[in-house]
């Protein structure tokens, strides 16, 4: 799964409310600890978007 960064140089509580958010939106996030900060992820739709018509193409 790609992932693309959505939020950076966030502290842990602006890093847990975003990821709650986003949550509550049905929208999976994951945030990571990068030096003193935290990053914040989700998966890249439109990757998953072409994947699925690739995979969709290729079955005969």
């Amino acid at each position: 799964m790609k992932m693309v960064i959505i939020g950076f140089f966030l502290d842990f509580e602006e890093a847990t409310l975003l990821q709650k958010l986003l949550q509550g939106e049905g929208i999976y996030c994951q945030i990571v600890k990068e030096g003193k900060y935290w990053n914040a992820l989700v998966e890249d739709k439109e990757s998953k978007k072409s994947r699925e018509i690739i995979s969709e193409n290729s079955s005969p």
